[in-house]
């Protein structure tokens, strides 16, 4: 199998999902404009891509910077997904409310949050339902210890059975 043709443009290597080389050439025009917020924008999408979410957080953090709203926006909104794919899902919601704050119609965004949320719930609900049954399990040989208790006679009981048939002998070796 050859190597993917080299293509020199960011934009076009990460639309045909080469994102080794969008990230080679994004990090190229990061160091010609380092305060560019599209291009920290664009880096830390390349590095998502390629699961780097800690690289990608800190570039979208610096593009979250941005005086430009739409840049914030989309910046605040990739953190949220990037916070989500690490297992961080309250600082996840945060930061969809944060994007819904400059772009209350983002649709995405909306979805996402209650996405979230939902999975917040769920996450909750099985840790109840795994609470429940360790304490379900914990009760059960309790309860077993007290049923065999039951079935068995009581220590304290043996001694008055046994004088019961101590007096139940002597009156058959009186008469």
């Amino acid at each position: 199998m050859s190597p993917a043709p080299r293509v020199k443009d960011p934009f076009k290597a990460y639309g045909q999902g080469l994102y080794d080389q969008a990230l080679q050439g994004f990090t190229d025009l990061q160091v010609e404009y380092p305060e560019d917020p599209e291009i920290a924008l664009n880096l830390g999408s390349a590095h998502y891509q390629m699961r780097n979410f800690a690289e990608a957080d800190r570039a979208y953090s610096r593009a979250a910077l941005a005086s430009d709203e739409t840049l914030r926006h989309e910046a605040l909104y990739n953190l949220g997904n990037s916070a989500f794919r690490q297992g961080r899902l309250e600082e996840s919601v945060e930061l969809y409310k944060a994007a819904l704050e400059l772009d209350p119609d983002d649709e995405d965004a909306k979805f996402n949050l209650e996405f979230v949320r939902d999975e917040i719930r769920r996450r909750h609900e099985e840790a109840q339902q795994r609470q429940d049954q360790q304490q379900q399990q914990q009760q059960d040989p309790q309860q077993q210890d007290e049923q065999q208790q039951n079935e068995q006679p009581q220590p304290e009981n043996q001694p008055q059975d046994q004088q019961e048939q101590e007096d139940g002998q002597q009156s058959s070796e009186d008469q």
